[in-house]
């Protein structure tokens, strides 16, 4: 709460006050340079802000031990790295390293089927065999956020999860979000993706210059005014045909 985050000298987050409730899915909107990414890194505990505060479960994220915050946390970030030569069973097993057993103790049962159900969950299964560097980027994108399924940690941050997918797997990744959220899960997302914020996320906060802007239910915060103001006059908001949610197009000169 009241997190604010100086980098290189300029105040990259002013006062941003967040609460993630447990079974919610909220996106973090806002053009580019917004703060997008650097309050992901706070919420999963890679940044500490100079000021205000983040806490997971009544605990300041950043002071926890990695292994005690990845139990917590589950962190996709915008560009991850993946070690060259895994297998994408192997690549999406890596997020049991915080598991009682794993890494020393050798991977357990249960780690090998936290991963396989994570696989199948992002619709990935069949890659299980292939090296990672086979895949093409929307699968390789699929393969990471399994990795981050296998933690097991019930806060999942995600920076641009539906990156490089085309339409209908981001509609899956979408959906199978909002299955976890209803499970208990809570979801964080950073996205550029407002149409798909505004159809399937709970709650959108749109961020600009390091402020949050409004926050809400997309009918409050995708109105037309609001997204020229953040966006520029190149934008313009209109009713989904079959929902009613606003949908952000391109403004076309006539």
């Amino acid at each position: 709460m009241g997190v604010h985050v100086r980098l290189d000298g300029r105040e990259v987050l002013s006062g941003v006050d967040l609460v993630v409730q447990a079974g919610e899915l909220v996106a973090v909107c806002g053009p580019n340079g917004a703060g997008k990414s650097t309050l992901l890194r706070c919420a999963a505990g890679l940044l500490r802000p100079q000021a205000g505060s983040v806490r997971v479960d009544g605990a300041e994220v950043s002071s926890l031990p990695p292994k005690e915050r990845a139990r917590r946390v589950g962190y996709l970030p915008q560009q991850p790295s993946v070690p060259a030569g895994l297998r994408c069973a192997e690549v999406a097993r890596l997020g049991r390293y915080a598991a009682s057993s794993g890494w020393t103790l050798g991977w357990s049962e249960a780690d090998d089927g936290a991963a396989r159900e994570a696989l199948r969950a992002t619709d990935t299964a069949h890659l299980a065999d292939r090296p990672v560097e086979g895949t093409s980027g929307g699968e390789r994108q699929r393969v990471l956020l399994a990795r981050v399924l296998a933690q097991g940690a019930r806060l999942l941050v995600l920076d641009e999860p539906t990156a490089h997918l085309d339409l209908a797997h981001q509609v899956q990744v979408a959906r199978l979000l909002r299955t976890l959220c209803q499970q208990g899960y809570s979801v964080l997302a950073a996205t550029h993706d407002l149409n798909l914020a505004s159809l399937f996320f709970q709650r959108l906060v749109l961020l600009d210059r390091g402020r949050v802007v409004i926050q809400g239910p997309s009918r409050d915060v995708l109105r037309d005014e609001t997204v020229r103001s953040t966006y520029g006059p190149a934008a313009v908001v209109l009713p989904h045909p079959h929902s009613g949610h606003p949908v952000v197009l391109p403004e076309v000169p006539a």
